[in-house]
């Protein structure tokens, strides 16, 4: 301590506040893009709760994919929230598919536990098979070199797979519990439509 008596610490520039500030703009954009999300499956599904049970999706997918990054040891950082927002549109796309096939048998006039059942064997493999298609297009990244630019683009790939994986997980279970919950006794009176 007697060494630096006497010497000065200039700061000359500090990135903190900018990487707050970063941070602050992503979350920001991820919610409003998560609202904006939900009111764009209202005005299609025209059903506040099928609307609800699709849109349960964003966040129980976002905190799995936040305890995957915590209990591996990754930082929530700019580009795992940046892969985090990309990822939020993707991940609906699950759980619409489901509910649409599931809504068309009840609209049909199946119990809503049988018009589960047959929706999710009907669609399950699609989803699957889709949402494996959307992660091994980041496989590339994920298990590219280890220049800086790979391991900037490995943390957002990691990011949006992991998310897809927690969306399908939803889209099969939760989604289709809720589904026969909530929307169980009656007949499904406006159709959903579903374009990808």
């Amino acid at each position: 301590r007697q060494a630096l008596e006497g010497i000065e610490v200039l700061l000359f520039f500090d990135q903190a506040e900018q990487i707050t500030q970063s941070l602050h703009g992503l979350l920001t954009s991820g919610l409003i893009g998560s609202l904006l999300a939900v009111a764009v499956l209202f005005f299609f599904l025209r059903r506040l709760g099928t609307t609800l049970i699709v849109a349960l999706a964003i966040p129980l997918s976002i905190v799995g994919t936040a305890c995957y990054l915590y209990f591996a040891g990754r930082s929530l950082n700019v580009l795992s929230m940046m892969g985090l927002m990309l990822g939020v549109g993707m991940l609906i796309d699950n759980a619409v598919v489901v509910l649409e096939a599931i809504y068309r048998h009840m609209a049909e006039g199946k119990a809503a536990v049988e018009a589960t059942r047959l929706g999710v064997k009907e669609v399950g493999r699609a989803v699957v098979s889709a949402t494996l298609t959307s992660i091994i297009v980041f496989a590339p990244v994920v298990f590219g070199g280890q220049d800086e630019l790979m391991v900037w683009l490995q943390e957002v790939g990691v990011t949006i797979s992991v998310t897809l994986v927690f969306s399908l997980l939803v889209s099969l279970t939760i989604i289709p519990l809720l589904t026969a919950h909530v929307l169980k006794g009656g007949r499904a009176s406006v159709a959903v439509s579903y374009t990808h």
